[in-house]
């Protein structure tokens, strides 16, 4: 199986100075971690770690990690991005956490689900929920899904699925339970007589107060000669 390649180099030094420094010089501090690897603190190349993992795989992606400095692995390591952090405003990366795996092991992901079609219920006025956006999974490196979907488009007012009626691909499994909701459709009703509810009452107050200010208006002014 092939895997994406990136290239790190051995960083001395976690102070937040020096960081600045490497972003200045368009690098971002990184960290490598695993059972079979002591945490080696990196730099890397922001936009290069873009791209390995622009995949259909995405945050998900394999990498041969080269890590290039005094101290660094001979043989490049297998990792996927655990942790990364972003700008809050121009969403640019500014840390990087590279989990070590292995061929031997099965990883544990998080992998997208969406919900394909367009479902009976909904055309006929319901509405759709969709309770989970991505599932917790565990498998082999080279069995890992870029999405897990569901066609709904057979569901009804009324109708749930389950995690037992998504199929899952050969190698991987869910960490779920089979009875756990993944998505539900709605009748509309309740919500629409929540609406005509509320419209109602504040119809009522609305005609109770304005004949509250007539009455208010009428005795002001019988009482206002008396005043005099």
């Amino acid at each position: 199986m092939e895997f994406e390649k990136l290239t790190a180099q051995v960083r001395a030094g976690r102070k937040k100075g020096v960081a600045r420094r490497l972003r200045r010089e368009g690098m971002i501090p990184a960290v490598c971690y695993g059972p079979d690897v002591a945490p080696i603190s990196l730099s890397v190349d922001p936009e290069a770690l873009r791209t390995a993992v622009s995949g259909s795989l995405g945050r998900n992606t394999v990498m041969e990690l080269a890590i290039e400095g005094d101290g660094a692995p001979s043989d490049p390591v297998l990792v996927m991005l655990h942790v990364h952090q972003y700008h809050a405003i121009d969403r640019a990366v500014l840390h990087a956490d590279f989990l070590q795996v292995s061929k031997d092991r099965k990883v544990s992901i998080d992998v997208p689900f969406e919900l394909q079609g367009k479902a009976v219920g909904v055309q006929a006025g319901g509405v759709m929920a969709q309770v989970f956006w991505t599932l917790p999974c565990i498998c082999d490196l080279d069995k890992i899904p870029s999405v897990l979907t569901l066609d709904v488009s057979e569901m009804e007012i009324g109708d749930i699925r389950k995690i037992s009626d998504i199929q899952f691909p050969e190698g991987v499994e869910v960490e779920l339970e089979p009875t756990r909701t993944v998505a539900n459709v709605a009748a509309p009703t309740v919500v629409a007589e929540a609406e005509e509810e509320g419209e109602g009452e504040e119809g009522e107050e609305g005609e109770e107060g304005e004949e509250g200010a007539e009455g208010e208006e009428k005795k002001a002014e019988g009482a206002a000669p008396a005043a005099e």
